[in-house]
């Protein structure tokens, strides 16, 4: 079996993953209209390398095309969910971590596993996350909700 045409971290693959599959989504829901739709996004929206406890109302500064492409979907979602008289909820979310965690989380703890992994420096970088389970709850207790919101735990550990 061959594999991808190209390499998974080229421009344009977050792009196609995140803001044509949220097109595709979008234009599928128009003939049968949500009362309301929840956006899972992150909070590297922001094009911040670093920060503490980031406003909602920020400048959307991203700079990676992963950040570049939650942006522009927020900002489709957005104007789709306006059009149609849908309420929006936008979650921004530092690093997702639980049981089997998948993506940054995954390979970091698969490195780790591998004896593969290196931390350069004194150990005092601090990184936001938030449980995944913590995320399902907040949705849970709060259906209702509009807006957007940046989810973490606040413990912000170092490594």
């Amino acid at each position: 079996m061959p594999g991808p045409s190209r390499p998974i971290n080229t421009p344009g693959i977050f792009n196609i993953g995140n803001v044509q599959g949220t097109s595709n989504l979008l234009t599928g829901l128009s003939s049968n209209k949500p009362e309301s739709f929840v956006l899972i996004s992150s909070a590297s929206v922001y094009g911040q390398l670093s920060g503490d406890l980031i406003e909602e109302d920020s400048p959307l500064l991203a700079t990676s095309e992963y950040a570049k492409s939650k942006r522009d979907s927020e900002l489709l979602v957005a104007e789709w969910c306006d059009k149609h008289n849908v309420d929006l909820t936008i979650v921004r979310l530092p690093l997702i971590v639980g049981m089997g965690a998948p993506g940054a989380l995954g390979q970091l703890i698969n490195a780790i596993r591998k004896r593969r992994f290196v931390i350069p420096g004194d150990g005092s970088a601090k990184k936001s996350m938030v449980l995944a389970t913590d995320v399902a709850d907040w949705l849970v207790d709060n259906p209702a909700v509009s807006g957007t919101f940046n989810l973490t735990d606040q413990q912000d550990p170092t490594y």
